[in-house]
């Protein structure tokens, strides 16, 4: 898109990987290997490592070869020397027998040195691997074998990894009626049914709202998002793209609205009349999305996000009427805030905020910012996604994987520290740390388990803005002694990005906290030596 280009000046590129959905262009590659995005990213995890150079075993059959090799020296020179000594100058044998000395001394030195001890291991790392390869464990690099058996430190993403991945909406709130979660375990014919059917079913909700909640998910959804029907309409949807997209594309199916076919016709939103839309695309430092199309005389501009973002950049709400009302302050923190979000959270759902924001004719530049709101990274937000009118908010959990919790309980008690960083808020990852067993009652207050955050022990869980806050000084470099004050600690780390993970699994691999105290005696896990730090009991060279 030629516009798009040109208002982007500061970075026109797209990204390897990246789908390209409908159209034709050139492209121009501009980096390849260690100079693209993907090779600095990789650099920054792995170049480190690679720079170290062996791991700890081939390292310690370094030591030992050279050690061997100056003895297997030392004891050829000393053969030499006697054989020569008794062979030509005691019993006066000829001077040519010097060369079978020779030969005989460098026959010493070849069998001392062992130089099939490192593919002894080598063979040996790649036996492990395949059988590791058996329990579904993918071992990138042999010498993961050998360290993956000390590791003290697990440190997880929560979506995909100890979740399932399979995004479902079990609570909403639409024109200020609440639908709770309801107990899947308790079997009745209200538990049953769909948040889109009981939402459909409520009296209270205008059908009006739900079809324009249906049309605001359709339109501000990515291509690639879908739920479709692979083995026929009796088994279960499978999920295309996003997941959580499509959970919301899902409810949309229980609320009996055809949302492809909306996304098709929608006039700025169809592929033939894209050009007439704009989209604001879904970003880590905006933590919303935005779809404009036309509307009636005028445009109006979609936002689906995270709902304490979009939630304080909402100025109307939809009232049970469906009439526009003005949301107070006092409303939006008592009733969507402390009764809505936060109820969601502690049941460990993702809470997503739908809005929209009528104009009343086609703005001149989409891109205008506003400094009066910011987004999540501080930035300048754009004046189409405030002043927004709210439609609801919707409770999306991702259940947790069978076996998570077992394999969390042998980690502890193998001595493994878990922690889990995710993009989710503070509430949502300590309810699914809670959960999965992360965040135990000896890291609670009075040593019970609680859904509030303020509830939890000093520095078990923050979000990523505060994490980068204290561990970096004023000038934006990290400090290895602040890190060392937070870690021993930390085990949920919420609102993260890829930069918080890489300082997070930096800073473990440079501490030396353990080593100050290898000498002092077994402690608790969850309590603080006299030393007034909090130390796991493991040594760091076993980190």
């Amino acid at each position: 898109n030629k516009n798009e280009f040109e208002k982007n000046e500061e970075k026109p590129f797209i990204l390897s990987g990246t789908v390209c959905t409908s159209g034709s262009g050139k492209l121009l590659v501009l980096a390849v290997g260690t100079h693209s995005v993907s090779g600095k990213i990789k650099a920054a995890v792995y170049g480190e490592a690679e720079e170290e150079g062996g791991s700890p075993l081939f390292d310690k059959l370094d030591k030992m070869s050279l050690k061997i090799g100056k003895a297997g020296m030392f004891v050829a020179t000393v053969v030499f020397l006697v054989m020569t000594v008794v062979g030509v100058f005691i019993k006066g044998g000829p001077a040519r027998e010097i060369v079978h000395y020779i030969v005989q001394a460098i026959t010493i030195l070849a069998v001392a040195v062992p130089e099939g001890l490192p593919l002894a291991v080598t063979l040996s790392l790649a036996f492990s691997s395949s059988k590791m390869s058996l329990d579904n464990n993918l071992v990138k690099t042999l010498k993961a074998c050998e360290t993956m058996g000390s590791a003290t430190t697990i440190c997880s993403d929560k979506t995909g990894t100890l979740t399932a991945n399979r995004m479902t909406v079990r609570g909403a709130v639409v024109c200020g009626v609440i639908k709770p979660a309801l107990d899947p375990r308790i079997d009745t014919a209200e538990s049953r049914k769909s948040v889109g059917q009981r939402l459909r079913a409520d009296k209270n909700i205008p059908n009006e709202a739900l079809e324009e909640l249906g049309r605001l998910v359709s339109v501000n959804t990515m291509d690639e998002s879908a739920v479709v029907f692979e083995n026929g309409e009796n088994a279960p949807p499978a999920f295309k793209g996003n997941p959580t997209e499509c959970a919301l594309l899902e409810l949309c199916r229980t609320l009996s609205i055809d949302w492809r076919g909306i996304r098709d016709s929608a006039i700025g939103r169809s592929d033939a009349t894209r050009s007439q839309g704009h989209p604001f695309m879904f970003s880590s430092a905006r933590k919303l999305m935005s779809w404009a199309v036309p509307y009636r005389k005028g445009y109006r501009v979609y936002v689906k996000g995270a709902a304490e973002i979009v939630l304080s950049r909402c100025a109307w709400e939809v009232s049970s009427t469906n009439r526009v009302q003005k949301l107070k302050d006092e409303r939006r923190e008592t009733f969507y805030v402390n009764t809505v979000v936060k109820a969601f959270a502690a049941s460990a759902m993702r809470t997503i905020a739908l809005a929209y924001k009528d104009f009343d004719r086609l703005p001149e530049d989409w891109s205008q910012t506003t400094s009066e709101v910011k987004n999540a990274d501080g930035t300048d937000a754009f004046v189409a996604e405030t002043e927004l009118v709210l439609m609801g908010i919707v409770g999306i959990e991702d259940p947790l994987r069978d076996e998570v919790p077992p394999a969390i309980n042998r980690c502890y008690g193998a001595g493994i520290d878990v922690r889990m960083c995710t993009g989710d808020n503070l509430a949502t990852a300590v309810a699914i740390a809670s959960r999965c067993g992360i965040l135990r009652k000896e890291h609670y207050k009075h040593g019970r388990m609680s859904p509030h955050v303020s509830d939890l022990l000093k520095d078990r869980a923050m979000t990523g803005k505060e994490f980068r806050k204290r561990v970096h000084n004023d000038e934006g470099v990290f400090v290895q002694a602040s890190f060392d004050e937070i870690w021993p600690r930390l085990r949920v780390m919420a609102r993260c990005d890829p930069d918080d993970k890489h300082t997070l699994a930096h800073g473990l691999n440079k501490s030396l906290l353990c080593e100050a105290a290898s000498e002092l005696p077994r402690h608790r896990r969850d309590g603080a030596p006299a030393t007034g730090v909090e130390l796991p009991r493991h040594r760091r060279e076993n980190t």
